[in-house]
C-alpha cells in the first residue's frame, strides 16, 4: 500500500510505501550523497524551508529485504489522512541503495 504524508510547515509532500512490518519512517534528504541516485529522482525534505523542523541529528540505518539506507533523525509535523502529529521523528535518507530508484 502507498500513499500521500505530509512533513513539515508548510507541508510538503511524499509518496510513501505503507510498510506494515516495519515501523520506521523515512523519506529522502535534501542532504543525499552526491552519488544516492534514488535521491535523484524522487522529491527531497528540505528542513531549511519548515518552520516546525528540529534537529536531532542522531545517526540512523535501516536494512529491508530490498536494500539498505542510511542517514539522520530529525522531527518535524507529520500530516496524514486529515491528522496532524507534532515532533515526529524520521530519517532524512542521504544513502540509499539502487534499489529505491524505481520504488
Amino acid at each position: 500500500y502507498y500513499g500521500e504524508i505530509g512533513l513539515g510547515t508548510p507541508e510538503q509532500t511524499f509518496k510513501v510505501i505503507f510498510d506494515t512490518g516495519s515501523s520506521n519512517l523515512w523519506v529522502p534528504s535534501s542532504k543525499c550523497k552526491w552519488n544516492s541516485r534514488a535521491c535523484w529522482t524522487h522529491s527531497t525534505y528540505k528542513s531549511e524551508k519548515s518552520s516546525t523542523y528540529k534537529a536531532n541529528g542522531t545517526d540512523a540505518a535501516l536494512g529491508y529485504v530490498t536494500g539498505d539506507l542510511s542517514g539522520f533523525i530529525s522531527e518535524d509535523v507529520l500530516t496524514m489522512g486529515g491528522f496532524k502529529i507534532q515532533n515526529q521523528p524520521f530519517v532524512e535518507a542521504t544513502e540509499e541503495d539502487h534499489t529505491f530508484v524505481d520504488a
